[in-house]
């Protein structure tokens, strides 16, 4: 597992695209091991601001995550944690998986 405090935002990005795109990909190990941490609870909210951003180009992978992250976006407690979110490593991170995962 990384450690998401000490990593740069490259490694933490290539960790997570590497991870999804292996077919053993267990999200609920990463997620028990998170469970308790603040940078990946930072991280969870710049990726649903990233997925929820209208110029957040999609594709038929990933038109879903796009729409759950708009939906998510709009509920009043996660729009307002994403507000006071300010962690630029986290930010850095989700715009390097946004590149990542999408198709031009």
């Amino acid at each position: 597992m990384i450690d998401l405090k000490t990593a740069d935002s490259q490694e933490i990005a290539s960790y997570f695209s590497h991870e999804v795109s292996n077919m053993l990909f267990r999200p609920d190990t990463i997620a028990e091991e998170q469970r308790k941490s603040r940078q990946m609870k930072d991280l969870d909210l710049c990726w649903i601001k990233t997925l929820s951003s209208y110029t957040y180009r999609t594709d038929l992978r990933n038109e879903t995550s796009a729409l759950t992250g708009r939906q998510l976006a709009k509920i009043p407690f996660i729009a307002k944690k994403m507000e006071l979110t300010n962690n630029p490593k986290m930010e850095d991170v989700a715009k390097r998986m946004a590149m990542d995962h999408r198709t031009l």
